[in-house]
């Protein structure tokens, strides 16, 4: 498993995979190991090509080979968020009724341990409220990552699933 880093509009992130797959993507304040080797692994260059193109906004569905992590439900709950459209948002409270099981809190501690920010986005996951809370990236980014999808979003295509 290798690490690799990408400068984005929102901070740094840090992507650790391979050949075959991705095994976390997370915000990171600085570099933590200076990347050594001479080509990217074909998963972990797909994965970079694919965050890139996201923040240039030319992509609205991540296609990768995540490492499966997690429990059962935790990997539900991931499952289904992957699927909310870009420039839409659900609430803990309808992916808990979308699931049939746990609770919007259970919901929400399971998105709390998404190893794979925005490939799940999970930013896209709200209180019923409507307030910006749970997000591991902070509000700020959170609120960022809505806007910055919104403005890509086709009219027709605002609707929940």
């Amino acid at each position: 498993m290798i690490k690799e880093y990408l400068e984005t509009p929102i901070g740094l992130i840090e992507i650790s995979g391979d050949d075959t797959t991705i095994y976390s993507v997370q915000f990171a304040e600085e570099v933590r190991e200076a990347p050594t080797y001479a080509f990217l692994p074909r998963e972990l260059a797909k994965c970079l090509d694919q965050l890139q193109a996201y923040f240039a906004g030319e992509l609205d569905h991540f296609r990768l080979n995540l490492a499966e992590r997690g429990t059962k439900f935790q990997q539900k709950v991931w499952e289904l968020t992957a699927q909310i459209p870009k420039g839409s948002y659900y609430t803990y409270k309808q992916l808990h009724q979308q699931l049939g099981e746990g609770s919007a809190r259970a919901v929400g501690q399971a998105l709390g341990k998404n190893p794979f920010l925005l490939l799940v986005p999970c930013h896209r996951v709200l209180a019923s409220s409507g307030d910006l809370s749970g997000y591991a990236g902070g509000r700020q980014r959170k609120s960022w990552l809505l806007q910055f999808e919104k403005a890509y979003q086709a009219p027709s295509q605002l609707s929940l699933f």
